[in-house]
């Protein structure tokens, strides 16, 4: 397979006085991203709709990974902490 054609543009970071450093697929129909403004943007993949954001940092959100099974996320920025989020009421 190759790849030669842009087939959805995820928009809504605010990303000023960085760039986008990553981006990630949670599941078959999410797409997440940390933004400057300090926010996690989940993305709709099918229709590129933001659907969610999260406020993760007091400044910059460089880094999203979801757990490969649970339904756990950890989040990284320029506060010095890793956070670990979970869905209300469940037990990390």
């Amino acid at each position: 397979t190759t790849f030669d054609y842009v087939k959805m543009i995820f928009k809504g970071h605010r990303n000023s006085r960085t760039m986008v450093k990553g981006a990630c697929f949670w599941g078959d129909d999410f797409v997440m991203s940390g933004s400057d403004c300090g926010h996690i943007f989940v993305w709709e993949r099918k229709t590129g709709k933001v659907i969610k954001t999260l406020l993760a940092d007091q400044r910059v959100v460089n880094r999203v990974q979801p757990h490969p099974t649970l339904p756990y996320m950890i989040s990284s920025g320029i506060d010095y902490n890793v956070k670990l989020w979970a869905p209300i009421g469940s037990k990390a």
